[in-house]
C-alpha cells in the first residue's frame, strides 16, 4: 500500500491519484487558477473553493458534476466545462467539439479529488 494524501491505498488507485493531482496542478486544466491545492507549492489562485478536504463536503457524483460541467449547477459559473461541448462558443476550430478532459483524465482527477478528505 501506498500513502496518498495521509491513507493508504493500492499501487493502481495511488498511480491514478498522483496522476489526477499533475493534472489539476497542469498549465493543461488550470485548476490553480481559481483554487486552493492542498500540498501545491505554485502560485494559486482563491476564486474558486479550496479544494483542500473536497471530498469531506461533497459526494464522489457532486465532484464529478462540477468538473464535468459546473454550469449544471451555477450557469453563471466561470468555471470550464472540462467535459462537455454543448452549448460553447467562440471555440477554436481544432478544438470543437473536443472535451478538455479525456474519459481517463477525468477519472484521474476525480480520484485525485476523492482522496482531499
Amino acid at each position: 500500500m501506498l500513502t496518498a494524501q495521509g491513507q493508504d491505498l493500492p499501487t493502481e488507485l495511488f498511480a491514478k491519484v498522483q496522476a489526477g493531482k499533475a493534472l489539476v496542478v497542469s498549465r493543461e486544466a488550470q485548476c490553480t487558477l481559481c483554487h486552493r491545492i492542498p500540498e501545491h507549492a505554485g502560485a494559486m489562485g482563491d476564486l474558486g473553493p479550496n479544494l483542500e478536504g473536497v471530498a469531506s463536503r461533497l459526494s464522489p457524483e457532486a465532484m464529478a458534476l462540477r468538473v464535468k460541467d459546473s454550469r449544471r449547477i451555477n450557469p453563471y459559473t466561470i468555471m470550464p466545462p472540462y467535459f462537455s461541448t454543448e452549448g460553447l462558443s467562440q471555440v477554436d476550430p481544432k478544438f470543437k467539439n473536443q472535451t478538455i478532459l479525456s474519459e481517463t483524465q477525468l477519472q484521474q482527477v476525480l480520484s485525485y479529488l476523492g482522496s482531499l478528505k
